[in-house]
């Protein structure tokens, strides 16, 4: 019984199952000591209907579906295997490029005159978008473009443009591909000077932003990677519900930043940071800090690591349930401290009288968070 234990508390650490799952399973453990033989008896002859149950745990219908949740309630271990199998289906019915067949490539670019233009708006159904600065005075989005048709190659381009937004209005550009039948792979050319506001997303595709001055940068991906490279910006939000997100250098006043399933990387000296990750790690490496900067991280199933330069004071909170965390700075002082359990907190201050600072706040349901000096 306790290897049975020990083995679901080391799924939670690794963040296999979440914590409520987790909690589940050993209150079922607990119920199956103290029921005693009589239990095991039962649950032997139940073992081939349980594994039944199992198999077709989590299928599309919804009818099975809530039949198997009441199940699951029942047998945990049925639980397990039914969260196993709906991630899988998740995880294939998350594959969106699903055009197949004939078709046909070909480019184009748009352009236009950049004087009036104060904000931007581009938007690709299927593809990627690339934004950068350039030295050119005009907004060009050069597109290479993959269409499923079997018409002409100039047939293909003439549906391809006149279904595509390009037009603006009151200072503002907008560009969008909305169709599924093209993979638009857009590079999208931004003169130097400063924007008041960009909008970049996809719904299936890749972001990568290099270079752009904005005082407002927004940036989504239903499905996609996003990676914000030497932006400056007084304000970034980044979400992608299944992609990795990385931010590196730049000027970035504050940024929130999510993702459902992918790891979040950011280099550089943020000033203000709020980054959740639901279903993968966080890694914050500090080249530089403001006066007063902030950081407050939090994943489910992922770890947090967090490094900073060597002479700045830290202010820290860290709260871990399943996980561990390491403090590696040096001249720390402990504030407070408990280790109880499915309950971790560490409060402390390190170089308390040096400047600059930073307020970190760091939590992890299952996994473990570090925080260390430059490497």
């Amino acid at each position: 019984m306790d290897e049975e234990r020990q083995r679901i508390l080391k799924m939670m650490e690794d963040g296999i199952i979440s914590l409520e799952e987790g909690e589940r399973l050993l209150r079922a453990k607990g119920s199956e000591a103290s029921s005693g033989p009589q239990a095991d008896s039962k649950d032997h002859g139940e073992g081939s209907s349980s594994e039944s149950r199992r198999s077709g745990a989590y299928r599309t219908d919804k009818k099975a579906a809530g039949s198997q949740k009441r199940k699951s309630k029942e047998d945990p271990f049925a639980m397990l295997s039914g969260f196993f199998d709906h991630a899988l289906d998740r995880v294939k019915r998350f594959d969106l490029d699903f055009n197949f067949g004939p078709s046909v490539d070909f480019q184009h670019t748009f352009e236009h005159d950049e004087s009036d233009i104060r904000s931007l708006d581009m938007f690709i159904q299927n593809g990627s978008l690339i934004c950068q600065k350039w030295e050119g005075s005009t907004i060009r989005v050069a597109c290479q473009v993959k269409a499923y048709t079997e018409e002409s190659e100039d047939a293909a381009r003439r549906d391809f443009i006149e279904g595509t937004d390009f037009d603006s209005r009151s200072g503002k550009l907008r560009f969008a591909s909305r169709s599924g039948n093209y993979k638009v792979q857009a590079v999208v050319y931004v003169p130097e000077k400063s924007m008041d506001k960009m909008d970049v997303s996809t719904f299936n595709g890749d972001i990568r932003i290099d270079g752009v001055q904005t005082d407002n940068l927004y940036v989504k991906a239903s499905n996609g990677a996003i990676t914000v490279l030497h932006a400056s910006a007084g304000y970034l939000a980044v979400e992608t519900a299944n992609g990795a997100v990385e931010l590196k250098e730049g000027n970035i006043g504050s940024a929130d930043v999510k993702t459902w399933n992918g790891s979040i990387h950011y280099d550089g000296s943020l000033s203000d940071i709020e980054a959740e990750a639901l279903n993968g790690a966080i890694t914050a490496r500090y080249t530089s800090l403001s006066e007063r900067s902030r950081a407050v991280l939090s994943t489910t199933t992922g770890s947090i690591k967090v490094i900073t330069p060597r002479e700045i004071r830290t202010e820290g909170v860290l709260r871990t349930n399943v996980g561990n965390y390491k403090c590696l700075l040096d001249n720390i002082e402990v504030k407070e401290e408990k280790s109880e359990f499915m309950q971790k907190y560490y409060q402390f201050v390190s170089n308390p009288d040096s400047t600059p600072t930073l307020r970190l706040e760091a939590s992890a349901k299952t996994g473990a968070i570090t925080v260390q000096d430059h490497e």
